[in-house]
């Protein structure tokens, strides 16, 4: 059993691309919920009643912690 030459380079350069772009919309899905987690938008939304003092920490200790 062969391989074709030409089949496995043209395939090649998909997974360093992929690759690539999977990595940039994950980057790009952390950078927005930095973002809004900074700016206060998601503590504004799930913790309306608090202090604005607190809502970054719980905003932050409410996603980075939801598995334990």
């Amino acid at each position: 059993m062969t391989i074709s030459h030409s089949k496995t380079t043209t395939t090649a350069w998909r997974v360093p691309l992929a690759s690539f772009a999977g990595t940039t919309i994950e980057w790009y899905d952390y950078y927005i919920f930095g973002l809004l987690a900074a700016t206060g938008v998601f503590s504004r939304l799930y913790f309306p009643e608090q202090d604005p003092a607190t809502f970054l920490s719980k905003t932050l200790r409410r996603d980075s912690f939801w598995p334990l």
